[in-house]
């Protein structure tokens, strides 16, 4: 077993050479690169943990070390298979659907971290964002209330 250190180290190096990967693409190939592994995501057939590493692992990083122009591709392909899967009811008669289910929800979360590290703040303080942003908070804060009553 490698040294705590050890590990650390060759992750460091590991998430770099990711981003390095993704960044010496064109635009096209930086999205379809993002896109291999995030249909592993959305995979329900993948084990949840399997899935959640790949969004933390891989989607998120490489979408850090892309472009702005193919990050905002990206999103703008799949921000409604996100969306989906935040809204989604959570099955709880179903304990394998809902360990699928909460793992995306994780996982939609990681991914689209870097969305909103990536606007500008003249994008962020557009009413249009603060209106959409105000919505999704009362919406999952209405869902997460509604799991548990």
């Amino acid at each position: 077993m490698l040294p705590h250190y050890c590990f650390a180290t060759h992750w460091a190096v590991l998430s770099q050479n990711k981003r390095e990967f993704v960044f010496r693409l064109d635009d096209q190939r930086q999205v379809k690169a993002i896109e291999a592994v995030f249909k592993v995501f959305l995979d329900q057939q993948y084990h949840p943990s399997l899935r959640l590493g790949c969004a933390q692992r891989f989607v998120r990083p490489l979408l850090q070390g892309c472009k702005r122009s193919s990050a905002r591709d990206f999103y703008k392909y799949h921000i409604q298979d996100l969306q989906n899967i935040l809204r989604a009811t959570l099955d709880r008669r179903n304990q394998i659907q809902a360990e699928h289910q909460l793992v995306g929800r994780v996982g939609a979360w990681s991914i689209l971290e870097p969305l909103f590290v990536q606007l500008e703040t003249g994008e962020l303080e557009s009413m249009k964002c603060v209106e959409t942003g105000k919505k999704l908070i009362t919406d999952l804060t209405s869902r997460c209330v509604g799991m548990y009553v």
